[in-house]
């Protein structure tokens, strides 16, 4: 199959669609829901990202406590450069898992991948339930490589990106500049997707 980004959109639909919405099981014995954001999910967006710790989001791409800028990125969603999957439970969403790609042929193979689990939700089989539906999902687009983009002290993070065989790749020194000015080296994590 053809990269993400040179999928024709119903191309993309279908494949998606044949995938999700599926109900999976986690260890604990809870049922979660996986489906593909939609346009209508921003308050459960704006929830979820609300509960993450203070210290997380200090290495957010982008500032989440605007609640605008949140219904803007659900309403402006373009599933060939950014395909986000929720996991839901109870009617809030639990998870967000993201393939993101940037055009261009150099590397129209090789998505970021962008995770956020609830913290009740961690270390309960969330995260890697939902990681695996998106690795899976990768390869049926045609992706060879996902990257994630970690700040080096995020050494738990990584920890749990390698036991899903990702492999630190690089390491750009003063990379990542936080919400308070300080400057943070930034690992890129990569999974060759089978």
């Amino acid at each position: 199959m053809r990269p993400l980004n040179t999928l024709e959109e119903r191309q993309l639909a279908e494949c998606v669609s044949a995938r999700f919405p599926r109900e999976i099981d986690i260890p604990d014995g809870s049922k979660l829901t996986l489906a593909q954001m939609v346009a209508s999910d921003w308050q459960f967006l704006e929830d979820l990202l609300r509960t993450t710790p203070a210290v997380e989001r200090q290495f957010f791409r982008h500032d989440v406590s605007d609640a605008e800028r949140v219904q803007r990125w659900c309403s402006e969603l373009d599933y060939r450069h950014n395909l986000p999957l929720l996991a839901w439970h109870g009617g809030r969403i639990v998870a967000d898992a993201t393939l993101e790609q940037e055009p261009g042929f150099w590397t129209a193979h090789v998505a970021k991948v962008r995770l956020l689990v609830r913290p009740e939700y961690r270390r309960r089989g969330v995260a890697t339930r939902l990681m695996g539906s998106l690795i899976e999902l990768a390869g049926d687009l045609g992706l060879h490589r996902l990257v994630y983009e970690c700040a080096a002290e995020q050494t738990e993070l990584m920890a749990y990106l390698m036991r899903l065989d990702f492999k630190p790749a690089a390491t750009l020194p003063e990379f990542i500049c936080d919400r308070d000015g300080k400057f943070h080296d930034m690992v890129f994590m990569v999974h060759n997707v089978e």
